[in-house]
C-alpha cells in the first residue's frame, strides 16, 4: 500500500513538472524542480514535510517562461495561474518588442538576456506589464528538439508551406503544409519560421501557441507516461530556474487538473512599425495591463454569497 502511494505521489509530481515546462516551450508554465533528479524518497520526504507544515498556498502565481537560441530569447511568455479556478492565463511578448533597455544589443527585447542579464530581462518584463513574476524558467533551444523526440513526435497541421535557407549560423526549415507528426528538428523548425508570415514575428507567435495545444495533447496521451523520467531529465539539463522542488509539490494537485478549456493565450497588444528601417513591435502598453489587471481577474473573481440572517439581525 505504501509503494502504491509513493508511485503515486512520484507521477503527480512528474505530470507537475512536465505541464509548466511543456507551456515554456511557449512549452507550459512555470514552477520546475530543482536542479538534480528527484528521488521517490526526497518526494515522500517533501510531500509529508509541506503536509505537516500547513504551508499557506498562494491563490495566484505569476512566471515568466522564456527559451532562447544562440542566447537571444526567440520565446517569451508571461503568465498567471490561479490555483482556486485552476485557470492559467499567457501573454506572449513578440521577440522584436521595441526597447531602450541599456543592457541590450540593438532596440528588440530578445537581445537583453544573451545568457547574462537575467534580472535586467526581468525587470524589462515586469516594467512593461506592470507585473510582479513569482518565477521564471529559461530553456535552451536544445530542450524542444530531445523533448519532442522523447514523447515520439508531435502531431500538429502546418498551415502553409515554409522554406526557408540562411541565416548565420546557416538555418534550413523545410515544410510542407499539412496535418503531420513533427520530429524534433522539424518541431524546431516550425516554431522558428518567421519570414514567410505576413505578418512575420507575429505569425510565429501564433504558430508557437497552436504547437503548445499540440503538445500538451501529446504529452498527456497514456503511452506518454512512461516518458515521464525521460522529458524532466531533459528539462533539468536544459533549464534555467529559481523554482523549487518544495514549492511544485505544494500545487501538485492543482497544478494535474489543469485542461485546455482552462487556458487563455494571447499575444501582448501592439502596433508593427519600422524604425530606421527596422521593423519593430510597438507594445500597446495600457492595453496590455489593462488586459491582465482586468479581463485576467474578472473570471477569477468568487460569487459573494450574502449571509442575509446577519444582515437581518440589525
Amino acid at each position: 500500500m505504501k509503494k502504491k502511494k509513493k508511485k503515486n505521489i512520484y507521477i503527480k509530481l512528474s505530470i507537475t513538472f512536465i505541464i509548466f515546462n511543456i507551456i515554456g516551450i511557449g512549452l507550459w508554465a512555470m514552477l520546475f524542480a530543482s536542479n538534480n533528479i528527484i528521488s521517490k524518497d526526497t518526494i515522500d520526504t517533501i510531500s509529508q514535510s509541506i503536509s505537516n507544515s500547513k504551508e499557506v498556498k498562494k491563490e495566484e502565481i505569476t512566471f515568466l517562461v522564456s527559451g532562447t537560441n544562440e542566447l537571444l530569447t526567440d520565446t517569451i511568455i508571461y503568465g498567471k495561474y490561479n490555483t482556486v479556478k485552476n485557470k492559467l492565463y499567457m501573454m506572449s511578448v513578440p521577440r522584436d518588442t521595441y526597447t531602450t533597455n541599456p543592457d541590450c544589443i540593438g532596440n528588440k527585447i530578445n537581445g537583453i538576456y544573451r545568457g547574462k542579464n537575467l534580472d535586467s530581462f526581468i525587470n524589462e518584463i515586469e516594467t512593461l506589464l506592470d507585473v510582479n513574476i513569482d518565477y521564471y524558467a529559461i530553456f535552451d533551444n536544445t530542450f524542444v528538439k530531445e523533448v519532442v523526440d522523447a514523447v515520439g513526435g508531435v502531431e500538429i497541421y502546418v498551415p502553409q508551406r515554409m522554406y526557408y535557407v540562411g541565416g548565420n549560423p546557416r538555418i534550413v526549415i523545410d515544410l510542407k503544409e499539412g496535418t503531420q507528426v513533427l520530429n524534433g528538428e522539424k518541431a524546431e523548425q516550425f516554431l522558428r519560421f518567421r519570414s514567410g508570415y505576413a505578418n512575420a514575428d507575429l505569425g510565429r507567435v501564433e504558430a508557437q501557441r497552436s504547437f503548445i495545444e499540440a503538445f500538451i495533447k501529446t504529452m498527456l496521451k497514456k503511452e506518454n507516461i512512461t516518458n515521464i523520467p525521460k522529458v524532466i531529465k531533459i528539462a533539468l539539463d536544459n533549464t534555467e530556474t529559481n523554482a523549487t522542488t518544495r514549492e511544485i509539490m505544494k500545487y501538485a494537485d492543482e497544478i494535474k487538473e489543469i485542461d485546455l478549456d482552462n487556458i487563455t493565450s494571447i499575444t501582448m497588444p501592439n502596433t508593427p512599425e519600422y524604425i530606421n528601417n527596422i521593423s519593430y513591435v510597438i507594445p500597446d502598453k495600457e492595453e496590455a495591463r489593462r488586459i491582465i489587471k482586468e479581463d485576467w481577474n474578472a473570471d477569477d473573481v468568487e460569487d459573494v454569497v450574502v449571509d442575509e440572517s446577519a444582515t437581518n439581525e440589525q
